[in-house]
């Protein structure tokens, strides 16, 4: 699995292919939007448009043409967040919680299955910016920065490593 997907896991609670993102027609965003909101006015609070309006893109008599489909994306993963994990979001907007990461990951030419706590040495700023940029929908720019955390204060001058395969990002208690 890569980066992304498994902090979706981790934040969200989903498996990785049930994480909302920009490959979800309109159609299973709203669906799942009202699903995980309770209902549809609930789900139009969180998009900020009107009950009618959202239930006329349920129905699929109208589109959601004002608003982007990567704003229903970000919608729908503070949601999932916020429901699965709220006091998780919590500790890592505060900065009492580290990024962990398990997988297959290379240092040097040693690959095998490891478990890093690189949140423990990422400034919380930065920890904060990755989650945000993820719950925004903009996935690239959240493995960007993780990289470039990771790399900049976890890793040593010398050091080479690589995260072939991730399997699980959780959020743990500093």
């Amino acid at each position: 699995m890569d980066l992304i997907d498994a902090m979706g896991e981790g934040l969200t609670g989903q498996t990785a292919g049930n994480v909302p993102s920009d490959n979800w027609t309109i159609a299973r965003l709203v669906e799942t939007l009202a699903v995980v909101a309770g209902s549809g006015s609930a789900a139009a609070r969180v998009l900020g448009v009107a009950p009618v309006t959202f239930n006329r893109w349920r129905k699929g008599t109208q589109r959601p043409t004002r608003l982007p489909k990567d704003a229903m994306v970000s919608g729908l993963r503070a949601l999932l967040a916020e429901k699965y994990a709220a006091g998780q979001l919590h500790r890592i907007r505060t900065g009492a919680a580290g990024i962990v990461i398990t997988g297959w990951i290379t240092v040097s030419t040693d690959t095998r299955e490891r478990t890093i706590r690189p949140g423990r040495f990422i400034p919380k700023v930065k920890i904060r910016n990755v989650v945000n940029a993820w719950l925004l929908g903009q996935d690239e720019r959240a493995e960007r920065l993780l990289r470039n955390a990771i790399n900049r204060h976890y890793m040593e001058d010398d050091e080479d490593m690589e995260l072939d395969d991730v399997t699980r990002i959780r959020f743990e208690p500093l």
